[in-house]
């Protein structure tokens, strides 16, 4: 399994990789992760659309803010926002979960079958190998 300081430096060669596709040309790139070989989008909107890049801590903060359109916070913590915007001043994401009904269980069974995903944590879901352990981890 790949650590996280592997994961950021390949998610950093794929940004590369992305915005130079998005730029139109012929792309050409060898890194230590990825090898791209004369690729290129043949239809190309007028404008990139905004890369956006989840952050859970400094080093995440540190890596969308050099690279990101967006932040996406991937949990409402309020140091996240704090150190992204250390690293740049940008446009921020989230998600807030909210489930109402006149039946409180009813609300907690919608909540969770909406944004199981949420409920773990990150530290959780970005340790799990796949997406049956994921499935099982979010019963």
């Amino acid at each position: 399994m790949a650590t996280g300081h592997t994961r950021h430096a390949m998610l950093a060669e794929a940004v590369h990789i992305i915005k130079a596709l998005f730029a139109g040309e012929y792309v050409n790139f060898k890194g230590e992760h990825f090898e791209v070989d004369s690729a290129k989008l043949w239809d190309v909107p007028d404008s990139s659309p905004p890369i956006g890049i989840a952050v859970s801590g400094r080093q995440s903060c540190e890596l969308a803010g050099r690279l990101a359109d967006v932040m996406i916070a991937v949990e409402p913590d309020p140091d996240l926002g704090t150190c992204s915007n250390e690293a740049r001043r940008w446009q921020a994401s989230g998600r807030s979960v909210r489930s109402a009904s006149t039946e409180p269980r009813s609300a907690v069974l919608r909540a969770h079958s909406t944004f199981r995903w949420f409920g773990g944590g990150w530290k959780v879901n970005s340790e799990l190998p796949g997406t049956r352990a994921f499935a099982e981890a979010s019963k």
